[in-house]
Parts: C-alpha cells; sequence; structure tokens
C-alpha cells in the first residue's frame, strides 16, 4: 500500500514539475496588442504560426521563413517600432550572400578541424551583419562576425547566443 501511495505521490510530482516548466513568455496572438500585429504584417505579410516572447523591454515576434529553413525573429521596442530581424539560416553556408561566403572561405575557420555550428543574419536600421559560429573538438566555440559587404569585423571566441538590437559591434 505504502508503495501504490509512493508512486502516485512521484506521479502527481512528475506532473506539477512538468507545468512549472512551461514558457509563460510566449504568448498567443489574442494576446498580443494590434499595434504590433499590426508592425509585423507590414514587414512580413505572409508570416504564420508567429509566436509572441516579451524580451524586456522588447517584444519578439518568431516565425519560419522559406518552407520552416530560416528561423526569424522580429523585435520591436514599446511603441512597436522594428529595432532588429535575426535570420537563422542553420548550418546551410548556401543560405549566405555570395560575399559573406566569399569572405568565410578566407578565413582558417572553413577548413579542418573547424565545422560551421551555426549562421545568423542580424539586420537593423543602422546595420547589418552576420555571424557565423564554429566549433573545432579541440579549440571549442569561435563566433565570426561579417559587415554586410564582407569584411570581418570581428572573431570572438565563444557563441554569442544573445544578441539584442542594443549589441554593439
Amino acid at each position: 500500500m505504502k508503495f501504490k501511495f509512493l508512486i502516485g505521490l512521484l506521479a502527481i510530482f512528475g506532473l506539477v514539475s512538468v507545468q512549472a516548466c512551461s514558457d509563460d513568455d510566449d504568448d498567443r496572438l489574442d494576446d498580443v496588442s494590434q499595434v504590433f500585429v499590426d508592425a509585423l504584417k507590414k514587414l512580413y505579410p505572409t508570416a504564420t504560426d508567429v509566436k509572441w516572447e516579451n524580451k524586456a523591454p522588447y517584444r519578439v515576434a518568431e516565425f519560419n521563413k522559406n518552407n520552416g529553413q530560416i528561423g526569424t525573429e522580429v523585435w520591436f521596442d514599446i511603441n512597436a517600432n522594428w529595432k532588429m530581424t535575426e535570420l537563422d539560416y542553420g548550418k546551410n553556408l548556401f543560405m549566405l550572400p555570395t560575399v559573406i561566403n566569399d569572405a568565410f572561405t578566407q578565413t582558417e575557420y572553413c577548413r579542418a578541424p573547424w565545422n560551421v555550428d551555426d549562421i545568423e543574419e542580424y539586420k537593423r536600421p543602422t546595420d547589418n551583419f552576420f555571424i557565423i559560429e564554429v566549433e573545432s573538438p579541440q579549440q571549442g566555440e569561435v563566433s565570426l562576425l561579417f559587415s554586410d559587404d564582407g569584411t570581418l569585423l570581428k572573431t570572438v571566441n565563444g557563441d554569442l547566443d544573445n544578441i539584442t538590437p542594443d549589441y554593439q559591434l
């Protein structure tokens, strides 16, 4: 009897734990002010399956483009002004503009032992840039920041996961 009680108690604890792990920052479309929805539709009229997040002080719309090939995040300030778009190309170098791909192939990181881990493009009102993250089993992760004309701006040890509209190059 004690065993059944213990199993039941563990099951209840497990259900409560799963509920506690929900992503409370995600909003349904009807929880988002219409001004943000309109701002997104103006920029990306074909966006579907949009999820919204609060990343204070920003509102972020998340959706996929190109049949799910490009993860997209569109950042707005509290007044629904566009501040940044992040495009996640995964590991697909062929999605990049030729100038960026060519610039990457001129670096030491395009050859073994380095492997592409992630590729992202950032568009902001004042600039556009690309980050190509590479990794090596011996040397860890490195992030390469390229301007949209292919200039290598800087190389950073580690990955750059927290790029916001306020990020300084």
